[in-house]
């Protein structure tokens, strides 16, 4: 991705101070991007971050995605969003079905209403499946499930994509979904550097779309 493409764009990362979100902030930081990093701090890390808070171009908010008002207002502004905040597969075993959902379903839901309601871009989200462009449709639940029982996880997974396809056939936007599996799995920092790369192609690819459509 070239800087110009970029830079000077307010771009949202919830979840930023997680171990994907943090590296996810420096990429865009060091292509001049202005980011707002948006986090509850129970998986993430104060540490993550603290090298970027003197930065001009980095913005720290903490707060919930379960906070609609919250979300409301950090979402000014912005023009593209990496929706990473979550509860993943390594978190589960320590919260039940209620917490699962309100993280992973109401809080995804949150961020697609006042992503709709804005002037918002695109949003990016770690997906249940690997997408492509041409192919967005609802993943089957087996394709979901990858080999595990069901469980409140693989149904808050499989419930944001279909929340996902409603607001991609509803209102028309720009929701690309990144496969994170391998990081979920193993954290090693090949892992990460790949997911990070994904997630930055998939902007591009949104950054390209706009340029088409205006």
């Amino acid at each position: 991705m070239k800087k110009r493409d970029i830079e000077n764009k307010n771009i949202l990362v919830t979840g930023g101070a997680g171990q994907i979100g943090s590296k996810l902030c420096e990429a865009l930081l060091d292509l001049e991007a202005n980011v707002i990093c948006f986090d509850n701090f129970s998986s993430g890390a104060l540490d993550n971050i603290k090298h970027f808070l003197s930065h001009p171009n980095f913005k720290l908010i903490g707060g919930d995605i379960q906070d609609i008002e919250k979300c409301k207002k950090v979402i000014q502004g912005v023009d593209y969003v990496f929706h990473l905040a979550r509860i993943d597969s390594n978190s589960t075993a320590k919260s039940d079905g209620f917490t699962i959902n309100d993280a992973n379903v109401v809080g995804f839901l949150n961020m697609l209403t006042v992503i709709q309601e804005s002037n918002v871009k695109g949003m990016i989200y770690p997906a249940s499946c690997s997408q492509s462009s041409s192919t967005l449709e609802v993943p089957k639940i087996e394709e979901v499930m990858q080999g595990k029982p069901l469980s409140a996880y693989i149904i808050s997974k499989y419930t944001k994509e279909l929340y996902a396809s409603l607001f991609r056939s509803e209102y028309g936007m720009q929701i690309k979904g990144v496969e994170f599996t391998s990081t979920l799995e193993k954290t090693t920092t090949t892992a990460v550097s790949n997911i990070i790369q994904l997630n930055m192609e998939a902007l591009e690819g949104m950054l390209q779309s706009a340029y088409i459509l205006a």
